[in-house]
């Protein structure tokens, strides 16, 4: 018996040295499709078991769903005649603030006033400071559900995107309370003024008519208006120069109309969002570059806090994040300096960043 299994010992020894490299081949495929094979039946009982957490797509204000609109209160205080109209007498149009005059784009401050936070002091609140596209804006519910603070929000708004945008907001509006926090700002190509559409204009616009005698020339008429200028009293002016501009938004409208086959409507189902997420804008349909760094120095000059945070519209802060960071800053520097309007001079605080897997359900703090 002994002599035997030291006869196999022997015999298994020496075909292991010679066939060494064919049994550790063997032995690494046998362990790759083990491993696939585990694999594969992990995920088969993920696919056909219950319902994991995070089992679905992201969609912003996705909260909202099933709620609709209450159309007798608005949660937001609009501007200059918005959002069905545009009163352009009453605004003041701004230079960007990185380029003054030189800049082929301008802006227009405060169109939405954010009132949550209206009566807290500079120094007792961080804005969160962000810019978007109209097919974007969606996002700014998510941030105002977990912001505490205001919201300085700048959009870009070409031509009838400005539409597209009041048509958005003036649902949001209607729908969460946290819209309160918002402040709107906008921007845009300076050759490319923004622009309300009137519903009742939308499926047929004309010229406006003129009825000119056939037997006055050019001149004439140019004579006539300058006589009737010069005519004009201060009080008088005012009115000409409303009427001049209403007539130039008029002759705009009638621009639009080359641009019509774009335009649309923005249909919602409930308070969670557009019916399509593939919202048309005229800034996609003409290839306009976006000037994503205009956006945030905008929205950075409009802040009224001692300190602001930079973020993309489609970041969600996490719970607390301003509260926490004002308690630091009162750790930091003492509560009487503070108070006194003191701030960290040309000091940047970094907030880490963490991105999800789609389909994984947001944390809401680090430790989950």
């Amino acid at each position: 018996m002994t002599k035997c299994v030291r006869f196999c010992g022997a015999y298994t020894y020496r075909l292991t040295r010679r066939h060494s490299m064919i049994l550790l081949i063997i032995s690494f495929l046998l362990i790759i499709l083990v491993i696939l094979h585990l694999y594969a039946r992990r995920h088969q009982n993920l696919r056909h078991g219950a319902t994991v957490i995070g089992d679905f797509e992201y969609r912003p204000a996705n909260f909202l769903k099933g709620q609709h609109p209450n159309e007798t209160i608005s949660y937001c205080r609009f501007n200059y005649g918005l959002p069905d109209e545009i009163r352009w007498s009453e605004i003041t149009i701004h230079p960007t603030p990185e380029m003054g005059a030189e800049s082929p784009y301008r802006v227009i401050y405060d169109v939405i006033t954010g009132t949550a936070y209206a009566e807290r002091a500079k120094h007792d609140a961080v804005t969160y400071v962000t810019q978007a596209t109209p097919e974007f804006l969606y996002h700014v519910v998510e941030i105002a559900r977990f912001w505490d603070g205001p919201i300085s929000l700048s959009v870009f708004v070409p031509n009838y995107d400005l539409d597209t945008t009041m048509q958005i907001f003036k649902h949001l509006c209607h729908c969460y309370v946290g819209m309160s926090k918002v402040s709107l700002h906008i921007f845009y190509p300076k050759h490319l003024l923004p622009v309300i559409i009137k519903r009742e204009s939308i499926a047929t616009t004309s010229s406006p008519p003129t009825t000119v005698a056939s037997n006055i020339t050019r001149e004439q008429i140019l004579q006539q208006k300058l006589d009737n200028y010069r005519r004009l009293t201060n009080k008088t002016r005012a009115e000409y120069i409303k009427r001049a501009r209403q007539k130039k938004a008029e002759l705009m409208m009638v621009k639009l109309q080359d641009h019509r086959s774009y335009y649309q409507n923005v249909k919602f189902l409930d308070c969670s969002g557009p019916v399509s997420s593939d919202v048309p804008t005229y800034r996609k349909e003409n290839n306009l570059v976006y000037p994503i760094n205009v956006g945030r120095n905008v929205a950075r000059n409009a802040s009224r806090t001692n300190y602001f945070i930079v973020s993309d519209i489609e970041m969600v802060p996490s719970d607390g994040l301003a509260e926490k960071f004002l308690r630091m800053v009162r750790r930091l520097m003492g509560e009487k300096k503070r108070r006194e309007g003191c701030v960290f001079a040309k000091t940047v605080f970094v907030v880490p960043l963490f991105e999800v897997e789609s389909g994984e359900e947001i944390p809401r703090h680090k430790d989950t």
